[in-house]
């Protein structure tokens, strides 16, 4: 599984909830004396390891003594838990969405089978990366876990460190089911070309691999072709646009996809490196342009 980076966040280096997945999320992290509210959240089980025997709860979590792991996620910005379920990679989507929400906070939590903390990760746009692990990490109480929510509180602080990360939230979330179970994808089918969705980003994709800076500045919501501009200055640019093109997939196909308003999301097939891949664009119309918000891939569907 992999995941390119997001045309929106790359250029401006260079210069929905399903039915029942509404949660109930009130707390924050701080960091450095700053405060970052987090406002929503929800949970997946981890992949089992295969060589494990596992048992579950009649209540639909994982049993005490055994059992795969429970990811949790929290943000400072509403979460698409549709778009979570459907994904196979649900770290990198959340990542997706947390990268497509500007100043944007994110909050893992790993629950392991005893129903301790065993990890925490804390992400605090633009790229700050707090990642503490333990047999237990902070002070976690699991009130509730009827099957298909988790109702809890967490706490956590470093003591010799009164500037680092303090966490402390309560939570209702939901526990997401599989993706076959997952709610579709909202709005419309498009054409096999994408429609107008599709030829933005298809000129986008093509001015990126070229390099074509001045067909960038046109295709760009107009603050992120100013941040560009501004880049150009930069003795780093040639090095960043460099590592962008590798990033950014070749020899994209489009293959539909779906239109809800002023959103969209773009299906394609494409290179990355030497391997043969597929992927999604998800878009979004804003004063009558469309702009790519993320772009995740995976490996080619069959």
């Amino acid at each position: 599984m992999g995941r390119a980076a997001s045309t929106v966040a790359l250029a401006t280096a260079l210069g929905l909830i399903c039915a029942n997945a509404h949660a109930g999320v009130s707390g924050h992290c701080t960091y450095k004396g700053e405060k970052h509210a987090l406002v929503d959240g929800a949970a997946w089980v981890l992949p089992e390891d295969p060589d494990e025997d596992h048992d579950w709860d009649d209540d639909g979590v994982p049993d005490e003594a055994v059992g795969p792991d429970v990811e949790m996620g929290f943000a400072s910005f509403k979460i698409d838990a549709g778009a979570l379920q459907r994904a196979e990679d649900r770290d990198d989507a959340l990542m997706d969405q947390a990268f497509a929400n500007d100043g944007s906070t994110k909050l893992e939590l790993t629950m392991a089978p005893d129903k301790l903390i065993t990890q925490q990760y804390l992400w605090i746009s633009p790229g700050t990366n707090l990642s503490y692990s333990s047999n237990e990490v902070g002070t976690f109480v699991l009130k509730s876990a009827t099957k298909g929510r988790l109702v809890g509180t967490y706490r956590y602080a470093d003591d010799d460190d009164p500037d680092g990360p303090a966490c402390e939230l309560n939570f209702d979330i939901p526990l997401l089911g599989t993706i076959a179970e997952a709610p579709p994808m909202p709005g419309q089918p498009l054409p096999a070309d994408g429609g107008e969705p599709g030829k933005v980003y298809l000129a986008l994709n093509k001015a990126m691999l070229a390099g074509d800076l001045d067909a960038l500045a046109t295709l760009l919501p107009p603050e992120q072709a100013a941040e560009m501009q501004k880049s150009r200055a930069t003795p780093e640019f040639a090095q960043q646009l460099l590592f962008i093109q590798a990033m950014t997939p070749k020899n994209v196909k489009l293959k539909g996809g779906r239109i809800d308003g002023d959103k969209a999301w773009l299906e394609f097939d494409g290179v990355e490196g030497d391997a043969l891949r597929s992927g999604t664009a998800e878009m979004v119309r804003e004063n009558g342009r469309w702009r790519v918000v993320s772009e995740s891939t995976r490996d080619r569907d069959k």
